[in-house]
Protein backbone atom coordinates (compact mmCIF):
# COMPACT_ATOMS: atom_id res chain seq x y z
CA UNK A 1 0.00 0.00 0.00
CA UNK A 2 1.59 3.68 -1.38
CA UNK A 3 2.01 6.35 1.55
CA UNK A 4 -0.48 9.23 1.69
CA UNK A 5 1.62 12.25 0.67
CA UNK A 6 0.31 14.72 4.09
CA UNK A 7 -1.26 18.29 2.85
CA UNK A 8 0.61 21.06 1.77
CA UNK A 9 -0.27 24.31 3.30
CA UNK A 10 -0.13 27.23 1.40
CA UNK A 11 0.78 30.51 2.08
CA UNK A 12 -2.95 32.03 1.67
CA UNK A 13 -5.02 29.44 3.58
CA UNK A 14 -8.27 30.28 5.11
CA UNK A 15 -8.18 30.43 8.82
CA UNK A 16 -10.90 31.54 10.61
CA UNK A 17 -10.47 34.72 12.74
CA UNK A 18 -11.47 33.32 15.92
CA UNK A 19 -8.79 30.48 15.37
CA UNK A 20 -6.14 33.47 14.05
CA UNK A 21 -7.07 35.71 16.61
CA UNK A 22 -6.46 38.39 14.67
CA UNK A 23 -8.35 41.73 14.71
CA UNK A 24 -11.32 42.19 12.74
CA UNK A 25 -12.43 45.38 11.14
CA UNK A 26 -15.14 47.48 12.67
CA UNK A 27 -17.10 47.57 9.59
CA UNK A 28 -17.31 43.98 8.70
CA UNK A 29 -17.71 43.17 12.48
CA UNK A 30 -20.60 45.62 12.00
CA UNK A 31 -22.27 43.83 8.93
CA UNK A 32 -21.88 40.51 10.28
CA UNK A 33 -23.75 41.58 13.47
CA UNK A 34 -26.26 42.63 11.13
CA UNK A 35 -26.63 39.92 9.33
CA UNK A 36 -26.64 37.74 12.40
CA UNK A 37 -29.86 39.91 13.80
CA UNK A 38 -31.47 39.54 10.48
CA UNK A 39 -31.28 35.55 9.99
CA UNK A 40 -32.57 35.51 13.48
CA UNK A 41 -35.64 37.55 13.00
CA UNK A 42 -39.03 36.79 13.22
CA UNK A 43 -42.63 38.29 13.94
CA UNK A 44 -42.55 36.43 17.51
CA UNK A 45 -39.32 37.66 18.82
CA UNK A 46 -39.25 41.44 16.34
CA UNK A 47 -38.96 43.94 19.76
CA UNK A 48 -36.50 41.90 21.03
CA UNK A 49 -34.58 41.47 17.94
CA UNK A 50 -35.22 45.30 16.75
CA UNK A 51 -33.72 46.46 20.06
CA UNK A 52 -30.50 45.21 19.47
CA UNK A 53 -30.30 46.15 15.81
CA UNK A 54 -30.84 49.58 16.33
CA UNK A 55 -27.84 49.57 18.91
CA UNK A 56 -25.91 48.54 15.74
CA UNK A 57 -22.46 51.34 15.98
CA UNK A 58 -23.61 53.37 12.86
CA UNK A 59 -20.30 55.55 12.55
CA UNK A 60 -20.50 56.35 8.88
CA UNK A 61 -22.47 56.75 5.42
CA UNK A 62 -20.79 53.18 4.64
CA UNK A 63 -22.04 51.34 7.34
CA UNK A 64 -25.34 52.64 6.82
CA UNK A 65 -25.20 51.31 3.18
CA UNK A 66 -24.27 48.23 4.02
CA UNK A 67 -27.17 48.07 6.63
CA UNK A 68 -29.39 48.93 4.13
CA UNK A 69 -27.90 46.28 1.19
CA UNK A 70 -28.61 43.80 4.06
CA UNK A 71 -31.89 44.39 4.76
CA UNK A 72 -33.40 44.88 1.48
CA UNK A 73 -32.05 41.90 0.20
CA UNK A 74 -34.08 40.18 2.78
CA UNK A 75 -37.30 41.76 2.63
CA UNK A 76 -37.13 41.01 -1.01
CA UNK A 77 -36.00 37.51 -0.75
CA UNK A 78 -38.98 36.93 2.22
CA UNK A 79 -41.73 39.08 0.69
CA UNK A 80 -43.99 37.33 3.50
CA UNK A 81 -42.62 39.44 6.23
CA UNK A 82 -42.85 42.57 4.22
CA UNK A 83 -44.46 44.39 7.37
CA UNK A 84 -41.62 43.34 9.52
CA UNK A 85 -39.04 44.53 7.47
CA UNK A 86 -40.60 47.49 7.00
CA UNK A 87 -41.54 48.46 10.07
CA UNK A 88 -37.60 47.59 11.39
CA UNK A 89 -37.12 50.16 8.76
CA UNK A 90 -39.05 52.86 10.00
CA UNK A 91 -37.65 52.16 13.71
CA UNK A 92 -34.28 52.17 12.20
CA UNK A 93 -35.52 55.75 9.99
CA UNK A 94 -36.10 57.06 13.59
CA UNK A 95 -32.83 55.73 15.33
CA UNK A 96 -29.94 56.41 13.20
CA UNK A 97 -27.81 59.24 12.97
CA UNK A 98 -27.91 61.85 9.93
CA UNK A 99 -24.14 62.06 7.93
CA UNK A 100 -23.28 65.25 5.31
CA UNK A 101 -23.39 64.65 1.63
CA UNK A 102 -19.72 64.54 0.88
CA UNK A 103 -20.51 65.10 -2.72
CA UNK A 104 -22.93 67.66 -2.24
CA UNK A 105 -21.78 69.85 0.95
CA UNK A 106 -24.50 72.15 0.55
CA UNK A 107 -27.17 69.65 -0.05
CA UNK A 108 -29.60 68.19 2.21
CA UNK A 109 -28.11 65.21 4.84
CA UNK A 110 -27.54 61.87 3.67
CA UNK A 111 -30.29 59.72 6.59
CA UNK A 112 -31.82 56.14 6.10
CA UNK A 113 -35.13 56.92 4.80
CA UNK A 114 -33.36 59.09 2.00
CA UNK A 115 -30.78 55.70 1.14
CA UNK A 116 -33.45 53.28 1.35
CA UNK A 117 -35.64 55.28 -1.07
CA UNK A 118 -33.13 55.56 -3.12
CA UNK A 119 -32.16 51.57 -3.26
CA UNK A 120 -35.97 50.80 -4.25
CA UNK A 121 -35.55 53.51 -6.91
CA UNK A 122 -32.90 51.51 -8.28
CA UNK A 123 -34.24 48.47 -8.10
CA UNK A 124 -37.39 49.31 -9.42
CA UNK A 125 -35.70 50.68 -12.81
CA UNK A 126 -33.85 47.40 -12.71
CA UNK A 127 -36.25 46.17 -15.85
CA UNK A 128 -34.19 47.62 -18.89
CA UNK A 129 -31.09 46.31 -17.18
CA UNK A 130 -32.49 42.65 -17.27
CA UNK A 131 -33.35 42.66 -20.72
CA UNK A 132 -29.54 43.98 -21.71
CA UNK A 133 -28.17 40.91 -19.78
CA UNK A 134 -30.07 39.16 -21.46
CA UNK A 135 -29.73 39.91 -24.46
CA UNK A 136 -26.09 40.24 -23.95
CA UNK A 137 -25.68 36.21 -23.75
CA UNK A 138 -24.69 34.51 -26.76
CA UNK A 139 -26.99 32.22 -28.64
CA UNK A 140 -25.47 28.88 -27.25
CA UNK A 141 -26.91 29.81 -23.82
CA UNK A 142 -29.11 27.33 -22.89
CA UNK A 143 -32.70 28.35 -22.65
CA UNK A 144 -32.55 26.90 -19.07
CA UNK A 145 -30.04 29.46 -17.74
CA UNK A 146 -31.94 32.42 -19.28
CA UNK A 147 -34.92 31.39 -18.04
CA UNK A 148 -33.33 31.04 -14.41
CA UNK A 149 -32.49 34.48 -15.08
CA UNK A 150 -35.38 35.77 -15.96
CA UNK A 151 -37.27 34.19 -12.64
CA UNK A 152 -34.49 35.63 -10.73
CA UNK A 153 -35.34 39.22 -11.79
CA UNK A 154 -38.88 38.30 -11.67
CA UNK A 155 -38.81 37.06 -7.78
CA UNK A 156 -36.60 40.49 -7.15
CA UNK A 157 -39.10 42.63 -8.62
CA UNK A 158 -42.18 41.53 -7.00
CA UNK A 159 -40.70 41.58 -3.91
CA UNK A 160 -39.47 45.25 -4.54
CA UNK A 161 -42.75 46.43 -5.30
CA UNK A 162 -44.71 44.32 -2.08
CA UNK A 163 -42.18 46.03 -0.23
CA UNK A 164 -42.57 49.41 -1.48
CA UNK A 165 -45.99 49.14 -0.61
CA UNK A 166 -45.38 48.31 2.91
CA UNK A 167 -43.09 51.33 3.22
CA UNK A 168 -46.07 53.33 1.96
CA UNK A 169 -48.31 52.29 4.92
CA UNK A 170 -45.43 53.10 7.08
CA UNK A 171 -45.52 56.59 5.99
CA UNK A 172 -41.79 56.54 4.56
CA UNK A 173 -43.31 56.75 1.01
CA UNK A 174 -45.26 59.78 0.01
CA UNK A 175 -48.82 58.68 -2.21
CA UNK A 176 -47.30 61.07 -5.14
CA UNK A 177 -44.18 57.98 -5.66
CA UNK A 178 -47.19 55.49 -5.72
CA UNK A 179 -48.91 57.08 -8.38
CA UNK A 180 -46.10 57.30 -10.61
CA UNK A 181 -45.48 53.87 -9.79
CA UNK A 182 -48.79 52.91 -10.79
CA UNK A 183 -48.81 55.00 -14.03
CA UNK A 184 -45.29 53.19 -15.42
CA UNK A 185 -46.83 50.16 -14.83
CA UNK A 186 -49.98 50.73 -16.33
CA UNK A 187 -47.65 51.99 -19.46
CA UNK A 188 -49.13 49.82 -22.43
CA UNK A 189 -52.57 48.40 -22.94
CA UNK A 190 -52.25 47.08 -26.19
CA UNK A 191 -49.28 44.73 -25.68
CA UNK A 192 -48.68 44.58 -22.17
CA UNK A 193 -45.72 42.94 -20.26
CA UNK A 194 -46.90 40.44 -18.00
CA UNK A 195 -44.42 41.21 -15.24
CA UNK A 196 -45.40 44.59 -15.05
CA UNK A 197 -49.35 43.33 -14.75
CA UNK A 198 -48.25 41.38 -11.99
CA UNK A 199 -46.71 43.52 -10.38
CA UNK A 200 -49.32 45.96 -10.68
CA UNK A 201 -52.15 43.65 -9.35
CA UNK A 202 -49.37 43.09 -6.05
CA UNK A 203 -49.05 46.87 -5.41
CA UNK A 204 -52.99 47.48 -5.73
CA UNK A 205 -53.59 44.84 -3.79
CA UNK A 206 -51.39 46.08 -0.99
CA UNK A 207 -51.94 49.84 -1.25
CA UNK A 208 -54.87 50.28 -3.09
CA UNK A 209 -57.45 50.75 0.16
CA UNK A 210 -55.13 53.19 1.74
CA UNK A 211 -55.09 55.64 -1.74
CA UNK A 212 -59.31 54.71 -2.54
CA UNK A 213 -60.01 58.17 -1.37
CA UNK A 214 -62.49 61.15 -2.87
CA UNK A 215 -59.38 63.04 -3.75
CA UNK A 216 -57.96 60.39 -5.77
CA UNK A 217 -61.18 59.09 -7.07
CA UNK A 218 -60.26 60.56 -10.67
CA UNK A 219 -56.87 58.84 -10.76
CA UNK A 220 -58.47 55.23 -9.42
CA UNK A 221 -60.98 55.52 -11.83
CA UNK A 222 -59.07 56.16 -14.40
CA UNK A 223 -56.32 53.48 -13.62
CA UNK A 224 -59.23 50.85 -13.23
CA UNK A 225 -60.46 51.76 -16.60
CA UNK A 226 -56.74 50.85 -18.42
CA UNK A 227 -57.25 47.32 -16.35
CA UNK A 228 -60.35 46.54 -17.35
CA UNK A 229 -59.34 47.12 -20.82
CA UNK A 230 -56.18 44.94 -20.31
CA UNK A 231 -58.69 42.05 -18.97
CA UNK A 232 -60.16 42.04 -21.78
CA UNK A 233 -57.24 42.06 -24.15
CA UNK A 234 -57.32 38.50 -25.40
CA UNK A 235 -53.51 39.00 -26.29
CA UNK A 236 -53.06 38.69 -22.72
CA UNK A 237 -52.18 35.29 -20.91
CA UNK A 238 -55.49 34.23 -19.07
CA UNK A 239 -53.56 34.06 -15.64
CA UNK A 240 -52.99 37.92 -16.06
CA UNK A 241 -56.47 38.33 -17.04
CA UNK A 242 -58.07 37.07 -13.92
CA UNK A 243 -55.50 38.60 -12.18
CA UNK A 244 -56.47 41.66 -12.85
CA UNK A 245 -60.26 40.89 -12.79
CA UNK A 246 -59.77 40.09 -8.87
CA UNK A 247 -58.46 43.43 -7.73
CA UNK A 248 -61.09 45.25 -9.62
CA UNK A 249 -63.40 42.95 -8.00
CA UNK A 250 -61.18 43.72 -4.80
CA UNK A 251 -62.17 47.31 -5.14
CA UNK A 252 -65.98 46.88 -6.16
CA UNK A 253 -66.36 45.11 -2.48
CA UNK A 254 -64.53 47.94 -0.76
CA UNK A 255 -61.26 46.34 -0.60
CA UNK A 256 -63.09 43.70 1.25
CA UNK A 257 -61.21 39.93 0.32
CA UNK A 258 -64.33 37.07 -0.29
CA UNK A 259 -62.93 35.22 2.50
CA UNK A 260 -63.65 37.82 5.19
CA UNK A 261 -67.36 38.92 3.83
CA UNK A 262 -67.72 34.65 3.71
CA UNK A 263 -66.48 34.73 7.23
CA UNK A 264 -68.83 37.44 8.54
CA UNK A 265 -72.04 36.35 6.29
CA UNK A 266 -72.00 32.66 8.26
CA UNK A 267 -74.47 31.59 11.00
CA UNK A 268 -73.35 31.78 14.29
CA UNK A 269 -73.21 28.43 16.27
CA UNK A 270 -76.05 27.04 17.98
CA UNK A 271 -77.94 29.03 15.95
CA UNK A 272 -80.25 28.38 13.50
CA UNK A 273 -81.43 30.10 10.10
CA UNK A 274 -84.02 31.70 12.43
CA UNK A 275 -82.11 32.31 15.49
CA UNK A 276 -83.68 29.58 17.45
CA UNK A 277 -81.85 27.89 19.37
CA UNK A 278 -80.49 24.08 17.54
CA UNK A 279 -80.98 20.96 19.17
CA UNK A 280 -78.49 19.22 21.36
CA UNK A 281 -75.21 16.99 19.19
CA UNK A 282 -76.62 13.53 19.15
CA UNK A 283 -74.73 11.31 20.83
CA UNK A 284 -71.98 8.95 19.40
CA UNK A 285 -73.25 5.31 17.72
CA UNK A 286 -72.12 2.36 20.11
CA UNK A 287 -69.56 0.21 20.19
CA UNK A 288 -69.48 -2.55 16.85
CA UNK A 289 -70.73 -5.31 17.90
CA UNK A 290 -73.28 -4.13 20.90
CA UNK A 291 -76.91 -3.51 20.34
CA UNK A 292 -77.79 -0.25 21.27
CA UNK A 293 -79.54 0.22 24.41
CA UNK A 294 -83.21 2.12 23.12
CA UNK A 295 -87.02 1.88 23.51
CA UNK A 296 -87.53 0.00 20.59
CA UNK A 297 -85.24 -3.31 21.98
CA UNK A 298 -87.08 -6.51 22.04
CA UNK A 299 -88.40 -7.82 25.13
CA UNK A 300 -88.39 -10.42 27.10
CA UNK A 301 -91.66 -11.76 25.79
CA UNK A 302 -91.49 -11.14 22.22
CA UNK A 303 -87.90 -13.10 22.61
CA UNK A 304 -89.80 -16.42 23.62
CA UNK A 305 -92.12 -15.91 21.00
CA UNK A 306 -89.15 -15.66 18.33
CA UNK A 307 -87.93 -19.04 19.27
CA UNK A 308 -91.09 -20.57 19.24
CA UNK A 309 -91.72 -19.32 15.87
CA UNK A 310 -88.05 -20.18 14.96
CA UNK A 311 -89.13 -23.83 16.28
CA UNK A 312 -92.16 -24.10 14.13
CA UNK A 313 -90.31 -23.12 11.21
CA UNK A 314 -88.03 -25.51 11.86
CA UNK A 315 -90.27 -28.31 12.34
CA UNK A 316 -92.02 -27.33 8.49
CA UNK A 317 -88.87 -27.12 6.66
CA UNK A 318 -87.65 -30.61 7.96
CA UNK A 319 -91.20 -32.65 7.26
CA UNK A 320 -89.73 -33.72 3.64
CA UNK A 321 -89.27 -37.33 2.19
CA UNK A 322 -87.04 -39.59 3.59
CA UNK A 323 -83.74 -38.95 1.65
CA UNK A 324 -83.46 -35.70 3.36
CA UNK A 325 -81.15 -35.39 6.11
CA UNK A 326 -82.43 -36.07 9.65
CA UNK A 327 -83.93 -32.32 11.13
CA UNK A 328 -81.93 -30.47 13.83
CA UNK A 329 -83.17 -30.62 17.46
CA UNK A 330 -84.84 -26.96 18.28
CA UNK A 331 -82.43 -24.40 20.04
CA UNK A 332 -83.50 -25.28 24.32
CA UNK A 333 -84.97 -22.18 25.84
CA UNK A 334 -82.69 -20.25 28.16
CA UNK A 335 -84.74 -18.15 29.91
CA UNK A 336 -85.83 -16.30 27.28
CA UNK A 337 -83.00 -15.79 25.57
CA UNK A 338 -81.66 -16.92 21.98
CA UNK A 339 -79.75 -20.13 21.84
CA UNK A 340 -75.93 -19.00 21.53
CA UNK A 341 -75.54 -20.99 18.04
CA UNK A 342 -78.64 -18.81 17.12
CA UNK A 343 -77.02 -15.40 17.97
CA UNK A 344 -76.50 -12.50 15.31
CA UNK A 345 -73.17 -12.58 13.19
CA UNK A 346 -71.05 -9.39 13.63
CA UNK A 347 -72.16 -8.01 10.51
CA UNK A 348 -75.42 -8.47 11.03
CA UNK A 349 -75.58 -6.85 14.48
CA UNK A 350 -74.20 -3.54 13.14
CA UNK A 351 -76.68 -4.05 10.30
CA UNK A 352 -79.10 -3.78 13.05
CA UNK A 353 -77.33 -1.20 14.88
CA UNK A 354 -77.69 1.29 11.92
CA UNK A 355 -81.28 0.63 10.80
CA UNK A 356 -82.33 1.65 14.99
CA UNK A 357 -80.14 4.60 14.37
CA UNK A 358 -82.42 5.35 11.20
CA UNK A 359 -85.60 4.67 12.93
CA UNK A 360 -84.05 6.79 15.56
CA UNK A 361 -84.61 10.15 12.79
CA UNK A 362 -87.87 8.77 11.55
CA UNK A 363 -91.31 10.11 12.65
CA UNK A 364 -92.64 8.48 15.39
CA UNK A 365 -95.40 7.49 13.41
CA UNK A 366 -93.52 5.18 11.61
CA UNK A 367 -91.78 2.99 14.58
CA UNK A 368 -94.61 0.30 14.76
CA UNK A 369 -94.04 -0.45 11.00
CA UNK A 370 -90.38 -0.19 11.22
CA UNK A 371 -89.85 -2.74 14.06
CA UNK A 372 -92.08 -5.55 12.53
CA UNK A 373 -89.78 -5.13 9.41
CA UNK A 374 -86.62 -5.74 11.74
CA UNK A 375 -88.51 -8.76 13.23
CA UNK A 376 -89.20 -10.26 9.90
CA UNK A 377 -85.33 -9.45 9.19
CA UNK A 378 -84.26 -11.51 12.30
CA UNK A 379 -86.09 -14.07 11.08
CA UNK A 380 -84.88 -14.33 7.82
CA UNK A 381 -81.41 -14.29 9.23
CA UNK A 382 -82.11 -17.20 10.92
CA UNK A 383 -83.59 -19.04 8.43
CA UNK A 384 -80.91 -18.54 6.38
CA UNK A 385 -78.85 -19.37 9.25
CA UNK A 386 -80.88 -23.39 9.36
CA UNK A 387 -79.96 -23.80 5.56
CA UNK A 388 -76.49 -22.95 6.09
CA UNK A 389 -76.34 -25.59 8.55
CA UNK A 390 -78.50 -28.62 6.70
CA UNK A 391 -76.42 -28.24 3.92
CA UNK A 392 -73.07 -28.59 5.99
CA UNK A 393 -74.58 -32.29 7.87
CA UNK A 394 -75.59 -32.53 4.18
CA UNK A 395 -71.87 -32.46 2.73
CA UNK A 396 -70.89 -34.21 6.19
CA UNK A 397 -72.81 -37.25 5.83
CA UNK A 398 -71.91 -37.42 1.80
CA UNK A 399 -68.31 -37.50 2.59
CA UNK A 400 -68.50 -39.81 5.55
CA UNK A 401 -70.37 -42.51 2.43
CA UNK A 402 -68.31 -42.23 0.09
CA UNK A 403 -65.27 -42.80 3.13
CA UNK A 404 -66.98 -46.21 4.10
CA UNK A 405 -66.96 -47.80 0.32
CA UNK A 406 -64.06 -46.79 -0.26
CA UNK A 407 -62.96 -48.82 2.44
Amino acid sequence: MSEVKPLEKTENAYVAATIAKKDVDAGEKLLRDCKSILNKLAPEKFDKLAGQFLELPVESRADMVGIIDHVFDKALAEPVFGTMYSTLCARCSESFPEFHDADNPGGKPVTFKRLLLNKCQEEFEKENVVKTQLEALGEDTPKEEKELIRMRAKKRMLGNIRFIGELYKQKMLTEKIMHECLIKLLGDIEKPDEDEVECLCKLMTTIGSLIDHARAKSHLDEYFTRMKSMANNEKLAIRMRFMLREVIDLRRDGWTKRRHTATKAQVPRGRGPQGSASPPPRPPPPFLGQLHLMPQQPTQQQLVEMEMQMMQLGSSMHASPSSSPPPLPPPPFLHGQLHPMLQPTQQQMVEMERQMLQQQQQPRGRLAAETQQQWQLQMQMQHQWQLQMQQQQMQQAQAQAQAQQQQ
